[in-house]
């Protein structure tokens, strides 16, 4: 009888228990975006004083990934009635759905996004990301330990590019040379080590290959491919 009781109540208590309000579903999808900006973007990291995660993903993979985020984020804004909405929540909406639509627009341009460019270049985010952090030499050296795998990605980003006939015009092409070749600095006048002179440092910044792509390439076709590229239409 008593175990009847407890059943009865419980039911009772989940019955009375209001559905979320469009005002709620949306902060708690605000939230959840929010996190994901905060786990992803070194330089949001970076502002915030955040521990910094990982060095950013290039590949064409990632740039997949964060568009089926978007497109979840968006069937998830579709469902909320715009006009059970406060103001501050409509704009808090709009913005949301602006911000969450980039990445799912711009998937189909990404061959076409030079990501070696000195103005638009993820490099250029790192490495005054690293250089300008005041970072744990424990913390540091691990962010250097993947920076070769960033590297490679910009590559064969690049390297896709130009088996599809996506290249920078020639007025260009100096200017980013000279920009990417100021990168390669030996371990005691690297930016990268942000003004860290311990021998963990040091020795991490030697082994940083000045050319990461040729190790990939090594073994393979004198053309490399990047295997998540799609084939050219």
């Amino acid at each position: 009888m008593k175990k009847l009781i407890a059943i009865a109540l419980l039911a009772a208590a989940c019955a009375s228990k209001p559905a979320p309000t469009d005002g709620e579903i949306l902060a708690k999808i605000a939230e959840e975006y929010w996190q994901h900006q905060l786990d992803q973007d070194v330089s949001l990291q970076a502002k915030l004083g955040l521990p910094i995660k990982h060095l950013p993903d290039a590949s064409y993979l990632q740039a997949q990934h964060e568009s089926s985020f978007g497109e979840q984020i968006l069937r998830r804004l579709d469902e909320i009635n715009i006009g059970h909405l406060s103001d501050d929540d409509r704009i808090t909406y709009s913005l949301l759905r602006w911000d969450a639509r980039k990445p799912v627009d711009s998937l189909r341009f990404f061959w076409l996004r030079s990501p070696v460019t000195p103005y638009a270049s993820p490099i250029r985010v790192v490495n005054q990301t690293l250089s300008s952090q005041k970072l744990e030499s424990s913390e540091r050296v691990r962010l250097l330990g993947e920076y070769a795998r960033f590297v490679d990605q910009i590559t064969e980003v690049v390297k896709v590019q130009r088996q599809r006939g996506y290249v920078l015009p020639k007025p260009e092409q100096p200017i980013v040379r000279g920009v990417l070749s100021s990168y390669l600095q030996p371990p005691d006048k690297s930016a990268l080590r942000g003004g860290d002179d311990t021998p963990a440092v040091r020795d991490a910044l030697s082994r940083l290959p000045a050319r990461p792509a040729r190790r990939e390439c090594r073994g393979r076709s004198r053309r490399c491919r990047a295997p998540s590229a799609p084939e050219r239409d």
